[in-house]
């Protein structure tokens, strides 16, 4: 079975690239922001009460977010599963995608 992947919160450019670069991986299915049934949802917060909005929205999904090292702190009381970090590589991306359980 595909892991069903959204993204949500990025610049326009950036998160179309993902998308695309995501939608072409043979393990996941990418999904609309819509989908209440997807299981991770890559995000760029913007601040801490936004995330807690999507946990209401999507109160199954897997969360990683993608943050600056140094704004992580910003989130430590929110629903997040995992972060990476800014300059991590598409590659490095993809495995904390799959190592989410």
């Amino acid at each position: 079975m595909k892991q069903t992947v959204a993204v949500m919160g990025f610049e326009p450019a950036l998160q179309a690239t993902l998308e695309g670069l995501l939608s072409r991986e043979p393990d996941l299915s990418l999904s609309g922001s819509t989908d209440p049934n997807v299981h991770t949802l890559i995000l760029f917060p913007p601040n801490a009460e936004w995330v807690d909005q999507i946990r209401q929205r999507y109160p199954r999904a897997r969360l990683l977010a993608v943050v600056d090292w140094h704004r992580r702190a910003q989130f430590c009381d929110s629903p997040i599963h995992a972060y990476v970090d800014t300059l991590l590589s598409y590659p490095g991306l993809l495995e904390v995608v799959r190592e989410l359980p």
